[in-house]
């Protein structure tokens, strides 16, 4: 759930990200399992690996010509440190 929360900060308008919170909370209200998940899923909704998204480069201010790598960094370093440096 954390990841989840995490994403929804880093990308408040993806719908998939929404659904997935919504999901995972029914899912731990009644005890049930949240895993497993597919690649593809995981793709929609996990921000570790939507790198190459402008909005998620957007938000760990490393500009559109940024790697995936150097993106992946900077957004673990965001969820490490428990905020987001981003203008709301």
């Amino acid at each position: 759930m954390s990841n989840l929360a995490f994403a929804a900060e880093v990308e408040p308008d993806n719908t998939d990200i929404l659904a997935k919170a919504a999901w995972a909370q029914a899912q731990r209200a009644v005890q049930a399992f949240t895993v497993p998940s597919t690649i593809g899923a995981e793709r929609r909704h996990n921000v570790f690996l939507r790198c190459s998204c402008a909005a998620v480069k957007a938000v760990c201010e490393v500009g559109e010509g940024a790697s995936d790598v150097e993106c992946l960094g900077a957004l673990r370093a965001l969820k490490d440190s428990g905020r987001l440096t981003r203008k709301k």
